[in-house]
């Protein structure tokens, strides 16, 4: 019984984990396309983008440890 909740709860985090990464990606293209527009250079959209991902991912780890 609980090897069964045990796997349902580890399945429940990946799945977070794995819808989590793809909101992470969505909302870095976007923020690319919006410093796009306003004309700042790749170099520093690569950086904010790496920033943003790397916290991101903080986060995940952190709820799923929780």
């Amino acid at each position: 019984m609980w090897q069964v909740l045990i796997l349902e709860i580890l399945l429940i985090k990946v799945v977070f984990w794995v819808k989590w990464k793809s909101v992470v990606a969505v909302m870095a293209r976007s923020v690319r396309l919006l410093v796009a527009r306003m004309g700042v250079s790749g170099k520093s959209v690569r950086i904010l983008v790496a920033e943003m991902e790397v916290l991101a991912g903080m986060t995940v780890a952190v709820v799923v440890m929780a």
